[in-house]
């Protein structure tokens, strides 16, 4: 989990700040970890601080600073500063599974080739999240995307697929 306290600037000049809380995924053993992006629309600047990482059955918090966001995809990207002598598991982006339309209970039901090959899904979890073949290899990370033809600003849940995650995560590490 990935707490925080938000900073919300409004354009009308109204600020508030609102205690945060979303489900993270460790990506690389060093403490990155991805979560959906804080993006609420260009009127609105939204600025994470006191960002700190509880992992899984502990109640031990850790101190993290955002590293990246990529607002194209809807997500962010947090380093824990000091893990001390905790050893983390990632996920394992390096055996992947190739999807297919069909594939999973969160079932992919079409395929994007630009401006990125992705895949539409549906029943899916949350922003930021993995979803895994039925062999229990990681197919993707579940992104946001709207498209130029969708109205209003709608947008729709894609599976980025391993191969372009892993760019994604390089230029986070390095940021």
């Amino acid at each position: 989990i990935v707490k925080s306290v938000l900073k919300i600037s409004f354009g009308s000049g109204g600020e508030r700040e609102s205690n945060d809380e979303r489900v993270g995924t460790i990506v690389d053993a060093t403490g990155l970890v991805v979560v959906q992006g804080w993006f609420f629309g260009p009127s609105v600047k939204v600025s994470p601080t006191n960002i700190r990482v509880l992992f899984d059955g502990e109640e031990k918090e850790f101190e993290a600073v955002l590293g990246a966001t990529d607002s194209k995809l809807g997500l962010a990207f947090v380093r824990v500063k000091d893990l001390g002598d905790k050893k983390i598991t990632a996920i394992d982006l390096a055996n992947a599974a190739e999807p297919k339309v069909g594939d999973g209970t969160a079932r992919l039901v079409g395929q994007v080739k630009k401006p990125r090959e992705m895949w539409l899904a549906t029943g899916f979890g949350g922003i930021g999240v993995p979803l895994y073949a039925a062999d229990g290899k990681v197919a993707g990370i579940l992104i946001r995307q709207s498209g130029i033809s969708e109205e209003g600003g709608a947008s729709r849940v894609f599976l980025l697929p391993v191969k372009a995650f892993t760019a994604v995560v390089s230029q986070a590490a390095k940021a």
